[in-house]
């Protein structure tokens, strides 16, 4: 089964957000530091951040509120990559650590605002053609380590 504790991950998600007003989260963790965040921030851009430290990394492109939009985030330990709508969108390297985590799925102050579908976390790095394959309706064969909330 897929940890949420993994230094390896891949999350992707189907997304309507109807407002970026403030930062909306779409996935993180509860940890007193340390902590995981994926969000669309007041840019319309994806963000990749870490409580105590703050943002890791972005994505290129907007995504666009008033329809739905496959995201995806992943990352190694190292190097994290973001897609949108099955298409790589930003990349980077920031070496970081994280502690455990006790909760996930958005629940604070700035709550994902629209609606998610398919949520699924890897335990591990997907590659850009798996990405693609998910994106576009297309099983992958390996699914070990993987949680899925539809």
């Amino acid at each position: 089964a897929a940890t949420l504790n993994s230094t390896s991950f891949t999350y992707l998600v189907w997304i309507n957000i109807t407002d970026n007003a403030v930062n909306r989260e779409v996935l993180g963790s509860e940890a007193v530091n340390n902590a995981r965040e994926w969000y669309i921030s007041t840019d319309g851009k994806q963000y990749f951040a870490k409580t105590n430290v703050g943002n890791v990394g972005n994505s290129t492109s907007v995504v666009p509120t008033g329809a739905y939009h496959h995201i995806a985030l992943s990352y190694d330990g190292t190097n994290f990559a973001f897609y949108l709508d099955g298409v790589l969108d930003g990349s980077g390297a920031s070496a970081q650590t994280f502690d455990t985590v006790t909760r996930t799925i958005s629940n604070n102050a700035n709550d994902f605002l629209g609606d998610m579908d398919e949520i699924i976390v890897f335990d591990r790095v997907l590659t850009a053609a798996e990405i693609q394959d998910i994106y576009s309706g297309v099983a992958i064969t390996d699914t070990g380590g993987v949680f899925l909330l539809s």
